[in-house]
């Protein structure tokens, strides 16, 4: 009898992100992915890709993620791996005057986001009664410290890493072990719009100078990828993740660290809160008083 494939499910396979060049390198590897985004034609480089099947799934929405992992449970009777990848990006702009909604959207999607695909996941799972699969929630290094104007994000890249490290316990006697992949920046789609949005709050303070604007260069300056060391290219990103966690019978650690920035980031959690506190005003200009003009 022929041996099952493994079988994969990817959230946030959109063109050019590492969801979609996460599914390639399971495809590769001769798993069956299911790669899902909000849209079908937001994931065309995938479409003539073998072994993958491309499906429609918005983790905000609960019946839409329930629907999904019931059709591919109905069809497989398990899911080997699900990558739990879908997530929004920084909500950019400093909190007193960015938009409430935006703020809120972030954490809808990063977080809630991803407790829809985990509880959905793991009862089908766990009423299959499978034996044992990985559950990869993707987090960020910004969970081990924060930078200015882009808060909600980091705190909600905070709450997932506390999710995650909770699961752990939690869903292994379900047969599940649960892995929070961290790494910092990326060559992707994500990143290039990011800076194409950073003053959304302008239009948000009925027309008033931001508090910030005589910062404005500095602070784009310090976010621009373009300009920050340690951004990975987005292939030999994903083919490194996969490595890290193939074949299914691979016992995972609880934090799989990831990217050319992971050193400097190990090495930054030791140092003093004082001195990060000086470092991150000196990048941002943040050091003296800024007097508001109207």
């Amino acid at each position: 009898m022929d041996k099952k494939p493994t079988v994969v499910l990817v959230t946030g396979c959109s063109d050019g992100g590492i969801g979609s060049g996460v599914a390639k390198e399971f495809a590769k590897r001769g798993a069956k992915v299911y790669a899902t985004s909000r849209r079908l034609d937001a994931m065309s480089e995938l479409e003539s890709v073998q072994n993958v099947e491309r499906l429609v799934l918005d983790i905000t929405n609960r019946q839409s993620v329930a629907v999904v992992i019931e059709k591919i449970f109905a069809l497989e009777g398990k899911i080997d791996y699900c990558i739990s990848n879908a997530g929004s990006g920084p909500a950019p702009g400093p909190v007193i005057e960015l938009d409430e909604q935006a703020m809120r959207d972030c954490f809808e999607t990063n977080v809630w986001g991803t407790i829809h695909v985990v509880r959905s996941f793991s009862t089908h799972h766990a009423l299959n009664n499978n034996k044992s699969s990985k559950l990869l929630i993707f987090g960020s290094f910004s969970s081990h410290f924060t930078l200015p104007f882009s808060v909600p994000y980091s705190a909600s890249k905070y709450a997932l890493r506390s999710f995650a490290h909770g699961l752990r316990a939690e869903l292994w006697p379900l047969g599940i072990e649960t892995t929070l992949v961290e790494f910092g920046r990326v060559h992707t789609q994500f990143q290039r719009k990011l800076l194409g949005g950073f003053w959304p709050w302008w239009d948000a303070n009925g027309g008033r100078k931001s508090f910030y604007e005589p910062l404005r260069q500095q602070i784009v300056d310090s976010i621009d990828p373009k300009e920050a060391p340690g951004i990975d290219d987005l292939a030999p990103f994903c083919a490194d993740l996969v490595s890290r966690v193939w074949p299914p019978e691979r016992h995972l650690p609880r934090d799989l660290w990831l990217g050319s920035s992971a050193i400097a980031v190990w090495i930054f959690g030791w140092f003093p809160g004082w001195t990060v506190d000086w470092m991150t005003r000196k990048a941002f200009g943040l050091q003296g008083r800024i007097e508001y003009k109207p």
